[in-house]
């Protein structure tokens, strides 16, 4: 991730309208799929989740724990522990099994998806979840994906067989983001061919900011409902083998 970019990624995740809808379109779904499987009182781990900043809403399925290579320390939060290592870390994580493991758009920044998505499975316990989402369809690639460090977009195929190489059993697959992948597509095109350079990512006016986050959410309940596959964003529901 662009040095830049990861400074300001905080004050993107707690303000900016597609941090704030996806937040609240995952939270949808993992309640609906604890619901489903009857679980209660979960243990949860967030891998590569930065500094804990979705362990507070995580914290409401159960206990929580996070990692991340790139932290400098641990860190001890008050909804569980952010651990500055990486899933493979035996240390870390010896014996240590969860009901639900989140992989939120992390495996597009690793060369080998596979072998992440087996470490995520090995820390899950057998016929728990593993939930992933990724960036969606190499055609709605942009210089956002350079700057993120992106090693691919996925479509719903290539992200089916990378989990099943993983081992992990796919339940659900689907997309989010809809409207913002068709002005992603346009503004693409649009901007190769007058070389309008990537400036980064900001944040509306709060009326223009709020609006967005509201129009995303309702979209995104609609195409959690349908069904749909065509996104920015897909995600993918998984049981651990």
């Amino acid at each position: 991730m662009d040095k830049e970019y990861a400074l300001n990624y905080s004050n993107l995740y707690r303000n900016h309208w597609w941090w704030r809808a996806r937040e609240v379109l995952l939270l949808q779904i993992l309640e609906s799929v604890l619901l489903r499987r009857d679980t209660t009182n979960a243990s949860v781990l967030d891998i590569e989740g930065g500094e804990g900043l979705f362990m507070e809403k995580l914290s409401e399925f159960g206990s929580v724990h996070a990692c991340d290579p790139l932290l400098s320390a641990d860190i001890e939060t008050e909804y569980g522990p952010v651990f500055a290592a990486s899933v493979d870390r035996t240390d870390i994580f010896p014996d240590q099994r969860y009901d639900l493991t989140l992989l939120l758009d992390v495996i597009e920044h690793v060369e080998d998806d596979v072998a992440l998505l087996s470490q995520a499975r090995r820390v899950t316990k057998k016929g728990g979840i593993v939930f992933v989402t990724v960036p969606a369809y190499q055609s709605l690639w942009t210089a956002h994906d350079d700057v993120n460090h992106h090693y691919r977009r996925y479509n719903p195929e290539q992200l089916r067989t990378s989990l099943d190489r993983a081992s992990l059993d796919v339940e659900w697959i689907g997309a989010l983001f809809g409207w913002p992948a068709l002005v992603k597509l346009v503004m693409n095109n649009v901007g190769k061919f007058l070389d309008i350079p990537f400036r980064g990512s900001s944040i509306p006016a709060p009326i223009i900011n709020r609006f967005l986050t509201l129009i995303t959410i309702l979209e995104g309940r609609g195409m959690i409902r349908l069904g749909t596959k065509w996104g920015s964003s897909l995600f993918a529901v998984c049981s651990a083998r």
